[in-house]
């Protein structure tokens, strides 16, 4: 787990064989293969008045602080756009946290810090100290791509995990934890 510049370097310098990426790469010598998409919810801790409420207005965000990841990386871009689309800007956003780790998100919302965007798989089925607000509109989707150098060479190994990954035993198991088909 690193920032996707990272993990696209270390793809570049061939320290790396393939990826697990949350956003299309189109980069030169890439090949990125759709896996699916994720819903991103929005968690409040426990108890909170968003919770109780059916299809929250996203207007609402502007007066409270959010737990968001960095700025600049995919997920933030994905969570931006989306609120764009629903009449926010980034500009409008009390971001009272930036993090890569989805943990500490959950665990902000869970301390009451802010509002956190995650992936709804990173969410227990217990609530654990958080719950789910009910945001108004589409869900916001975040699209997990397979990527690796278009240029063959790699190992067996790597070949056959690919093949896997993108073949229709994975595509199963990944919708049965809740990714859409691509």
């Amino acid at each position: 787990v690193a920032p996707a510049e990272e993990l696209l370097d270390a793809l570049n310098e061939r320290s790396v064989v393939m990826l697990l990426i949350e956003e299309q790469q189109r980069r030169r010598g890439l090949e990125a293969v759709p896996l699916g998409g994720e819903p991103l919810v929005l968690l409040a801790p426990s108890g909170h008045p968003l919770l109780k409420q059916e299809q929250v207005p996203p207007g609402v965000l502007r007066e409270l602080p959010l737990a968001l990841p960095r700025a600049g990386g995919p997920t933030r871009r994905v969570i931006e756009e989306a609120l764009r689309r629903r009449g926010l800007l980034v500009a409008d956003l009390q971001p009272a946290l930036e993090s890569d780790s989805v943990t500490a998100l959950v665990q902000a919302a869970r301390a009451g810090l802010g509002l956190a965007f995650v992936p709804r798989s990173c969410v227990s089925a217990r609530g654990d100290g958080v719950g789910v607000v009910d945001l108004a509109g589409q869900p916001i989707m975040l699209d997990w791509f397979v990527v690796r150098a278009r240029e063959r060479g790699a190992s067996s190994a790597a070949q056959t995990l690919h093949d896997f990954l993108t073949g229709p035993k994975a595509r199963a198991l990944l919708a049965r934890a809740g990714l859409s088909p691509p």
